[in-house]
């Protein structure tokens, strides 16, 4: 049989059938790799298919400075850890499911955007009420104690930890069981604000310096204001917070036989704020959050197809806005402020006139 360096070279010629020979060589020891990874053999077996198509696409980019084995583990670890990020994603979103009960609510719906695609690292849970209430953040980590013997869930256990938290409380935790925490990291959950009336959210939102979003004093035709949300914001992960509370969760559970440990402290800072507005069985929501830049990943991102948006590029008073139109979801409007440090977006189903009415009145000339 040929040697590898050949069978890529044969490849890159043109020759398909040149690689068959590495598949052979290497699906083995990825596989292997995969389930080490991913602790799951059915999701290994997906991977590694992905790794190799991965792998044949990508051919043409390697180099021999470096061993084809090396090349092809780098290829099949970005994939896997992209993987698990995306596992930890469904997981807080399921969590958030069940601790609200109402997912298809508009307010929740929007949690579930957030957690999954503006706070990367955090999960957002609340509770509406006529007062201030909440907003829960969450991650979940790995050590080589033996966690505890227990029939209580993982999701129970953090709903335990959620349930225990103040409005302005945050939790960090260390989940012990490799299972649940593959990234070996600490993670939060924190319980925000609701409230009822604009002027104690202006006043709440200014306490927490949480992103300004201004109610235009007339709002579209028939709309009428329901809430506004703030989330809490989790420690970054330089900050001496995040170094001391890892430091100290680590060695808890390097003595200890628990499943998690945890730390309840006071938040003083926002992430993000939501005012929500209803026009019958129209839903309007205006999102505001701070840009966190995304941890380097290595590798070349790969762009997600979505065939079912459409999007197009608006000039509202001077400001560059994307319009996003989503023909299974729902629609949204999205800019960065002059300083590129928030991010809006104005989300509602089929009501773009709407949409941009409110920005005009939101955006300043």
């Amino acid at each position: 049989m040929d040697s590898i360096e050949e069978c890529v070279r044969r490849v890159k010629a043109g020759e398909v059938d040149g690689f068959e020979p590495i598949v052979e060589t290497y699906k083995k020891q990825i596989y292997i790799y995969c389930c080490r990874m991913l602790g799951c053999k059915q999701d290994a077996q997906d991977a590694v298919q992905d790794v190799f198509i991965k792998a044949f696409t990508k051919l043409h980019t390697y180099e021999a400075k470096v061993s084809f084995s090396s090349w092809l583990y780098k290829i099949a670890y970005h994939h896997c850890l992209n993987l698990l990020r995306k596992r930890q994603v469904r997981m807080r979103v399921s969590r958030l499911i069940r601790s609200t009960g109402h997912a298809d609510s508009v307010e929740q719906w929007v949690a579930l955007f957030l957690a999954a695609t503006m706070m990367v690292g955090s999960a957002n849970v609340y509770a509406a009420s006529n007062a201030s209430t909440s907003v829960p953040q969450a991650k979940v980590a790995v050590s080589t104690a033996k966690p505890e013997k227990t029939s209580v869930s993982f999701d129970d256990r953090i709903k335990e930890l959620s349930n225990k938290l103040k409005a302005g409380q945050m939790v960090a935790y260390y989940v012990a069981d490799q299972e649940y925490n593959r990234l070996d990291e600490i993670y939060f959950t924190s319980m925000g604000f609701v409230n009822t009336k604009y002027a104690d959210y202006v006043a709440k939102a200014k306490a927490l310096n949480a992103p300004t979003l201004t109610k235009p004093s007339d709002l579209p035709k028939s709309y009428s204001f329901q809430n506004a949300i703030i989330y809490l914001k989790s420690p970054e992960r330089t900050s001496s917070l995040y170094e001391k509370l890892d430091k100290e969760l680590r060695a808890k559970a390097a003595s200890g036989e628990k499943f998690v440990y945890s730390d309840i402290m006071k938040s003083n800072e926002a992430s993000a704020a939501i005012l929500n507005f209803d026009k019958g069985k129209v839903k309007l929501q205006v999102v505001a959050s701070y840009i966190v830049p995304e941890q380097p990943m290595g590798g070349t991102p790969v762009p997600q197809k979505k065939p079912n948006e459409k999007k197009e590029t608006i000039v509202i008073n001077g400001v560059e806005c994307i319009y996003t139109t989503d023909s299974k979801g729902r629609d949204h409007l999205d800019w960065v402020d002059e300083e590129q440090q928030i991010r809006y977006s104005i989300w509602a189903e089929s009501a773009k006139s709407d949409v941009l009415n409110y920005a005009k009145k939101m955006i300043a000339k």
